[in-house]
């Protein structure tokens, strides 16, 4: 990986950074080179590159010391929801294991999300989310970056009338969920009647107040969203043997 075509240098000097940290170039608990060797590197003033580690010391992948230098922290400590930080991973590639921890940390929290959104939530909250599902339906025919918004209002929508703060602030899991299905189904160019069915199951159940019959339909969605997205890394895998 070479360094960056620098036009905003701050933000593609910490890009760069990151992205060797995350693939593995810096390794957990190794110093990074020295600050007049990334200067060299990436050809940037010692300025831009001290507020890019900044940033990433920040976001817990690296630690300033006076003594020991800069080095990469353990991946326990990694922001890992942060939102930059999730696109930088998935610019990585998208594999089997991303895929398998977005959706067993999306089966911890939206069923029981959608459950209480059935249960707590107002009549405005239930309008909101039957406004976003009309806008997912008719995002059907034009598909791609279209539908993935859609997408993303209708689950976000699911959260915020929850009642719970901290259960609406992971939207931004749910959000980082449906950008690498679309980076991994790129040539789907439409929802299928199945997708739009198991929205719908949802919505009613949630509109109605059934709390359990929301958990279940939500429930049901993960499932079926996780086997089309571990397909769909495996025939991308195949496509490139």
């Amino acid at each position: 990986m070479g360094p960056p075509k620098l036009t905003n240098l701050h933000r593609q000097a910490a890009e760069w950074l990151a992205l060797r940290v995350l693939n593995g170039t810096y390794p957990v608990g190794k110093a990074l080179p020295t600050e007049p060797d990334l200067c060299r590197e990436l050809g940037v003033s010692r300025t831009t590159v001290r507020s890019a580690v900044r940033e990433l010391a920040a976001k817990g992948l690296l630690e300033v010391g006076p003594s020991r230098g800069t080095r990469v922290r353990s991946r326990h400590d990694w922001n890992l929801l942060d939102a930059e930080m999730m696109r930088w991973r998935i610019r990585l590639g998208v594999d089997r294991k991303l895929v398998q921890d977005i959706y067993e940390m999306r089966e911890c929290f939206e069923p029981r999300a959608s459950q209480l959104a059935a249960e707590r939530g107002t009549d405005q909250d239930h309008a909101a989310i039957a406004r976003a599902f009309d806008a997912l339906e008719a995002s059907r025919e034009q598909g791609g970056e279209p539908s993935v918004a859609a997408d993303v209002a209708f689950h976000v929508a699911i959260l915020s009338s929850a009642g719970n703060d901290f259960i609406a602030a992971l939207s931004a899991v749910v959000t980082m969920a449906l950008r690498v299905s679309f980076e991994i189904a790129r040539q789907r160019r439409q929802l299928s009647e199945d997708d739009i069915e198991q929205h719908r199951m949802i919505r009613d159940a949630i509109l109605g107040r059934g709390g359990r019959r929301a958990f279940e339909a939500t429930e049901q969605l993960l499932v079926a969203s996780k086997q089309v997205q571990m397909d769909a890394v495996a025939n991308a895998k195949d496509a490139r043997r």
